[in-house]
């Protein structure tokens, strides 16, 4: 039952760091992202546009996309080690109700 549970506890980490890579990859400041911060970077450039229809100008500033590690392990981390702790405490509650019902 164990190698079960590290074949899932595997598993979990590898789908949510490949979630992330994916993330990570896409790139697109827009929308919601659970992994990635898009921040800007530290230079003076910046990029005017001026719309044509409304006449209203906005700043671009060019950004780069940083991973939130804390996130990271906080996904991968924390279900997997819930489930083992609910694992050995329903193998130890089941061996003490087991044990409580034996004759001597």
């Amino acid at each position: 039952m164990q190698r079960l549970g590290i074949v899932f506890s595997v598993l979990w980490v590898l789908s949510v760091s490949g979630f992330a890579t994916f993330e990570m990859l896409k790139g697109a400041p827009f929308g919601e992202f659970t992994f990635v911060e898009f921040v800007p970077y530290n230079t003076r450039e910046a990029i005017t546009q001026t719309d044509s229809s409304t006449g209203k100008t906005t700043t671009l500033k060019p950004v780069k996309a940083v991973l939130r590690a804390q996130y990271l392990l906080v996904m991968a981390g924390v279900p997997v080690l819930s489930a083992w702790l609910l694992a050995y405490l329903m193998a130890w509650t089941v061996r003490w109700v087991k044990k409580g019902f034996q004759h001597h």
